[in-house]
């Protein structure tokens, strides 16, 4: 299946943030926050993050998905103050990083 419109974008800024964090010590956690399409994470960016920073998930490297929910006429409002707050993870340190912030 080819790449999603979105990964293009996307996968520049993971790319991005893969070269930065490969250069670090330390474990690190990506929450990707977007309006991007369910499975896009999973699918395309998880393993070119994976690729860029040379970690594997759940070994110094956590992701989670925090799908924005904005509604036609109060977007603005909807991304300063969610109605509502979904997050996903495959590991339990992604589900601990979000419930310290």
């Amino acid at each position: 299946q080819p790449p999603s419109s979105a990964f293009f974008t996307s996968g520049a800024v993971t790319r991005e943030i893969g070269a930065a964090i490969k250069t670090k010590r330390g474990p690190h956690v990506v929450v990707y926050r977007s309006t991007i399409l369910p499975g896009t994470t999973d699918e395309q960016l998880v393993p070119l993050l994976v690729e860029s920073t040379g970690r594997r998930i759940g070994d110094g490297l956590d992701v989670v998905y925090n799908p924005e929910f904005l509604r036609e006429g109060s977007s603005i409002a909807d991304f300063h103050a969610p109605p509502y707050t979904i997050v996903g993870s495959p590991t339990p340190r992604g589900y601990e990083v979000m419930d310290e912030m």
